[in-house]
């Protein structure tokens, strides 16, 4: 049996100290997603409201780290009785759930949710939000004293879309219908004749300066995002959010900036991280104006023939899953949650009314009001009739 030891930590300077194996371990992942490293974690926990409580919890065998799973209190909805949820998810911290080891990942969770449960006895449920169908905890199926409950296949949270890149660029553009190689081909024939087209690619040193990004925030607040309130820019939290973040992923060297300008002006831009084999776009922007002109396919098509040069990248991951991608022949990936529960009668309830979502619990909390007041108006009843 494998020897698994779990610490916690409960304060943002105390996960510097495992900050690296984190790391490390997000990156040998099956599903590669950066929103799983210490580097986001940390960001998103800094930025926090402080009434959050958290903490995270780390399995170690021996000195490797197997396990990672970082929790915070959710607002009590049955009185005297404690919940747990993994870290909140939102448009921008878009996943939480565990980072196993898959060659130990069942010790390593086993040994993380019974840290849990000594540390918050009595908790109901631990939702785990937006996992990849991929992710190594789906393939956990069962652990002796919990139960893993996952949404119906109907109710997946989100898709997002992945672009292979391995093979030949050739061989792919080929794959593209010709109505699409047609338009991106006159797109850029007309910005090279209507403009000084310059393409700027920043990594390194030359993407952690301030200045790539207060230009896509600018960009990104210059369109629909800007109007519906929605860009970064808008909400100064996102802001200290992207800017804690960016610096963090900058240090570890994942950071990119990729810009397309027309005669000196930004007209698309994307917020990337190269991680490991795969490139994750995490925003994109283009300037509405400029609409015609096909900005953002253009920049996409710079950004998938660099990729397909870059013989250590394997995919471009868009996260998110939209229309356009079709004219790329991208893959689609599904995004679930989980919801783990101890095994005990209580737990398996709620657990149950957590999964099956608001309509099943609204009914089921009816049903019991319901049985109540029946009780109720029984014995009224029979003491009227004594």
């Amino acid at each position: 049996m494998l020897d698994v030891r779990v610490v916690d930590a409960s304060v943002v300077d105390e996960l510097v100290e495992h900050a690296d194996a984190w790391d490390d371990l997000a990156l040998a992942s099956p599903e590669r997603m950066p929103v799983l490293s210490h580097a986001w974690v940390a960001s998103f926990l800094e930025n926090a409201a402080p009434s959050r409580r958290w903490r995270c919890l780390f399995a170690y065998e021996g000195h490797r780290l197997v396990g990672v799973l970082p929790v915070q209190r959710v607002r009590q909805r049955v009185p005297g009785v404690r919940l747990a949820g993994t870290l909140g998810s939102d448009l921008h911290t878009y996943s939480a759930y565990p980072l196993l080891d898959p060659a130990h990942a069942r010790p390593a969770l086993s040994a993380l949710l019974a840290r849990l449960e000594a540390l918050e006895p009595g908790y109901l449920w631990l939702r785990l939000a937006g996992v990849r169908g991929d992710a190594v905890v789906r393939s956990v199926a069962r652990l002796e004293g919990v139960r893993l409950s996952g949404v119906p296949a109907a109710h997946w949270r989100r898709t997002g879309s992945i672009l292979p890149v391995a093979g030949a660029l050739e061989d792919h553009e080929r794959g593209l219908s010709a109505n699409f190689r047609r338009n991106l081909r006159k797109a850029r024939n007309r910005c090279e004749r209507e403009h000084e087209v310059s393409f700027r690619f920043l990594t390194g040193r030359a993407a952690s300066s301030q200045e790539p990004f207060d230009r896509f925030l600018d960009l990104e607040a210059s369109g629909w995002k800007g109007r519906a309130g929605t860009g970064i820019r808008c909400d100064p939290r996102l802001v200290r959010f992207y800017s804690t973040l960016c610096a963090r992923m900058g240090r570890r060297g994942w950071l990119q900036w990729h810009f397309l300008e027309l005669d000196g002006t930004l007209v698309a831009g994307h917020l990337a991280i190269r991680f490991g084999p795969s490139l994750v776009l995490l925003k994109i922007a283009y300037d509405e104006e400029r609409a015609r002109l096909g900005p953002g396919s253009l920049l996409f098509a710079e950004t998938v023939a660099r990729s397909f040069a870059d013989a250590g990248l394997r995919e471009i991951n868009c996260l998110s899953d939209t229309p356009w991608h079709r004219n790329w022949r991208m893959s689609t990936v599904r995004y679930g949650d989980l919801v783990v529960t101890p095994d005990r009668a209580v737990p398996r309830l709620a657990g149950q009314l957590e999964v099956s979502g608001p309509a099943l619990a609204r009914r089921t909390a009816s049903r019991a009001w319901r049985a109540v007041a029946d009780r109720a108006a029984n014995r009224g009843r029979r003491a009227l009739a004594g």
